[in-house]
C-alpha cells in the first residue's frame, strides 16, 4: 500500500537507493546523500512509500528544477523500486498515487530525469564518473583524444589508476607516479594513494619524492647508492624510525623535512 514518508523510512529507502547507484541508473550521482541533504534538494510535500507486509519496497518523491518563479510549478519525480519488485504494477501505482497529488498541491509538470532504459542519460553518467576519476587523480589538465604517447610514465599509471578508484582488496604498484606534477600536485596524488589504502587495498610506491616517502606506512631503502652500486635493502622501518636511525643517503635528506 501507499503510504505518506516518515523519516524512520530513510535506511529502507536507501537500501533500495542502493540497487539504482550499483546498475548506474541514477542520474548525476555516485555516492549516497545523507538524509539532510536529501531532504534539503527535495520538496517536503508528495514524498510516499510503498509498503508490503511491513517493508517498504519502493519509494517516490519530487525535486523542484529551478528556483525561478516561472518554474514554480515544475518539479522533477524520482521513483525507485526494489529489484526484487519490479515489473509488478508498483512503479505505476506509485507514479498515478504521485501524479494526482501533486495536481492537488498546484504542481502542474512532473518532469522525469532518468528511467533504466533512458540509454543516453546512463551513458551521459557514465561519461562523468570517468571523467570525474581523471580529475580526481590529477589529470584535469588532458585533453580529449590526447595520444598516450605523449604522457609521461607517472601520468600513463595514473590514467589507467583511475579505473580502479572504488576498488577493494587490490594491490598496486606505482612506480614514480609524481613524475611530471607540479609540486602543487603531489598533495593531490597523495590523498588519492591515502584514500586507495583506506578502502583497503595495498598501494607499493617505487618513489623518490620526499613528500611521498614522509607519508608513507614503510619504507624499504634500497642502497647502498644507484646503478651497480646499489641494490641492497639498507634500511626497512617507518619514516621516523629512518630519520632517527638509519645511516643512509635517503635518511640523510629525509631527516631534513621533518
Amino acid at each position: 500500500m501507499m503510504r505518506e514518508m516518515k523519516r524512520e523510512d530513510w535506511p529502507a529507502m536507501m537500501q533500495i537507493y542502493r540497487q539504482s547507484l550499483e546498475k548506474g541508473n541514477v542520474t548525476f550521482t555516485t555516492e549516497e546523500p545523507t538524509y539532510e541533504a536529501w531532504d534539503a534538494g527535495h520538496c517536503k510535500d508528495c514524498r510516499f512509500v510503498y509498503e508490503l507486509n511491513g517493508k517498504v519496497v519502493g519509494y517516490t518523491m519530487i525535486a523542484p528544477t529551478s528556483s525561478r518563479e516561472p518554474y514554480h510549478g515544475v518539479v522533477e519525480l524520482s521513483i525507485f523500486v526494489d529489484k526484487s519488485h519490479l515489473r509488478k504494477g508498483i512503479g505505476t501505482e506509485m507514479l498515478k498515487t504521485l501524479c494526482r497529488e501533486t495536481e492537488k498541491h498546484g504542481y502542474w509538470t512532473l518532469y522525469a530525469a532518468i528511467f533504466s532504459t533512458n540509454e543516453p542519460s546512463i551513458a551521459l553518467l557514465q561519461i562523468r564518473k570517468a571523467l570525474d576519476a581523471m580529475l580526481e587523480v590529477g589529470l584535469s589538465y588532458l585533453s580529449l583524444g590526447q595520444p598516450l604517447s605523449t604522457l609521461s610514465g607517472g601520468e600513463r599509471q595514473r590514467v589507467k589508476l583511475a579505473k580502479y578508484l572504488d576498488k577493494k582488496g587490490n594491490i598496486y604498484v606505482l612506480d614514480e607516479p609524481t613524475t611530471g606534477l607540479h609540486a602543487s600536485d603531489v598533495e593531490t596524488i597523495m590523498a588519492l594513494l591515502d584514500r586507495l589504502v583506506d578502502k583497503g587495498n595495498t598501494v607499493i610506491v617505487i618513489e623518490h619524492n620526499l613528500d611521498v616517502m614522509k607519508r608513507a606506512d614503510y619504507i624499504i631503502d634500497i642502497g647502498p647508492d644507484g646503478g651497480t652500486a646499489g641494490g641492497e635493502v639498507v634500511f626497512t622501518g617507518t619514516p621516523q624510525q629512518m630519520a632517527e636511525q638509519a645511516d643512509t643517503i635517503t635518511a640523510a635528506y629525509l631527516r631534513k623535512t621533518l
